[in-house]
């Protein structure tokens, strides 16, 4: 939690200092990216993950099919 803060506090006073429109653009763009893995893809690894350990207390065989 302090790390991700830490990064929207700089974040933030980069885009507040800098006139490089491409710059602000790249930094927006990362916050984008960080939002999609923090809100859709670390959830669905994280209900992934709970299956696999659930079928492995039940004793059921993790393959592919």
């Amino acid at each position: 939690v302090a790390s991700n803060l830490n990064q929207a506090l700089t974040r933030a006073y980069l885009l507040d200092n800098t006139d490089d429109v491409e710059f602000q653009i790249a930094i927006i763009e990362e916050a984008m990216s960080n939002f999609y893995r923090y809100f859709f893809v670390m959830p669905t690894l994280a209900r992934f993950e709970l299956e696999i350990h659930e079928r492995v207390e039940r004793g059921e065989p993790l393959t592919s099919a």
